[in-house]
């Protein structure tokens, strides 16, 4: 799982429940502390903030998390371009939520999006050894 990937596991994703809610503060203080050390715009807010977002959505709270997901998707585009599998997962992600908050349309469009940037990333590590494309 990269580190923009959303937690898919029963505690983290059971709604409402105790451990979600200890993941939630977890994740704020490693937010907090990838900003502290990173500054604001580095990838390891942008997947803090991620991962953050989704145990909100697990709590019952898309609202909550469709602003977190929204600075995580600017700071990977502008650290990755537009066009890399880290954008396509928050993509994914935002989308989930905008399902969440009643918005299907632009929910389809962030997936197709973000499927069309995961189709081109496979296309290009479909060559090489291991699946990874060399430097």
């Amino acid at each position: 799982m990269g580190p923009n990937q959303s937690a898919t596991t029963p505690a983290a994703t059971a709604p409402g429940g105790a451990k979600s809610k200890e993941n939630s503060g977890a994740i704020s203080e490693c937010y907090s502390h990838d900003e502290a050390v990173h500054g604001p715009d580095h990838p390891d807010v942008a997947a803090s903030l991620n991962n953050l977002a989704m145990i909100l959505r697990a709590l019952g709270q898309p609202q909550a998390a469709r602003p977190l997901l929204e600075r995580a998707l600017a700071i990977d585009e502008a650290v990755y371009g537009p066009d890399h599998p880290e954008v396509a997962t928050d993509l994914d992600n935002l989308a989930m939520i905008l399902e969440d908050l009643g918005q299907p349309g632009t929910a389809q469009q962030l997936q197709e999006r973000a499927q069309a940037i995961a189709e081109v990333a496979q296309s290009a590590t479909s060559g090489h050894p291991g699946g990874v494309a060399g430097p």
